[in-house]
């Protein structure tokens, strides 16, 4: 009976940290779209400004 415990502990273990690893990448992800789009809008508008200065 406690070897089928031990086991049925490291599947839930294993089925748990793969469910933290998904979320925690997935976060990861969300933040470096965040990131990336931030910094595309920032660029497109100084490129805009500072080619409506000049004209």
């Amino acid at each position: 009976m406690d070897s089928c415990l031990y086991g049925y502990e490291l599947i839930h273990h294993r089925v748990t940290q793969s469910f933290t690893e998904f979320y925690s990448f997935d976060f990861k992800l969300i933040k470096l779209c965040e990131t990336l789009c931030y910094s595309v809008v920032k660029t497109y508008y100084h490129t805009i400004l500072n080619d409506t200065v000049f004209l």
